[in-house]
């Protein structure tokens, strides 16, 4: 059996909880004891898999009298410390769309240009309970998303057919703090514009501005 699962002691360092529905969290040890109790037994782990997020266990079948181990109750704690920090990681979060929000609104009464950029959970964070004032442009790149938002009354165009605005935008809000190298590169590419300092907010980034994703 090969297994690949998001990693539970990366949740204090990221906001893998908003990305992922999972019913039950793993770490390593918690999976290789779920795999035991079905008689299958840890061969290879590693860190090095399809997402940056996860850990990959592969097993091999022993038979049913292999003996459980789940870590006790040290496991446990960690597993909770774990969780923990992911939560303060979403309380981290929606404090920075809450100071956004303000930001948003402010720009709005002026006319000054923004851009949205991306339809995530954290664009749709951002929109709950909160009308975007009609400077501001949502977009993202995949042009299956341009219906995503007509609940909200919105329209989510694509960047191509965006250029002037993203030119003009005196704030972009990135929404997809994964690919926040990509966007910036294609804007710079497409427009000619470096979008830095204060004209720049990541949502899900760090304090200092590191990618918690």
């Amino acid at each position: 059996m090969i297994c690949e699962v998001p990693d539970l002691r990366l949740y204090p360092r990221n906001l893998l909880l908003l990305e992922f529905e999972h019913v039950n969290h793993f770490s390593a040890a918690t999976l290789n004891a779920i795999a035991e109790k079905a008689g299958l037994s840890l061969i290879e782990l590693g860190h090095v898999c399809s997402r940056p997020y996860g850990f990959l266990s592969v097993f091999r079948k022993e038979g049913l009298d292999v003996v459980p181990d789940t870590g006790g109750r040290c496991e446990f704690i960690d597993a909770l410390a774990c969780v923990r920090g992911g939560l303060e990681q979403i309380r981290r979060a929606e404090l920075q769309i809450e100071i956004v929000r303000q930001q948003l609104a402010i720009m709005g009464k002026s006319g000054k240009k923004v851009t949205l950029w991306a339809v995530t959970d954290f664009l749709r964070r951002l929109l709950a309970g909160f009308t975007l004032p009609e400077s501001v442009t949502v977009v993202d790149s995949d042009p299956r998303r341009q219906n995503h938002l007509e609940n909200d009354g919105l329209g989510v165009l694509e960047p191509k057919n965006s250029i002037e605005h993203i030119r003009n935008s005196e704030l972009l809000v990135i929404c997809a703090p994964r690919y926040k190298a990509e966007i910036i590169e294609w804007i710079r590419q497409q427009t000619g514009k470096t979008f830095s300092g204060s004209e720049l907010v990541v949502l899900g980034s760090g304090p200092s501005g590191e990618t918690l994703t």
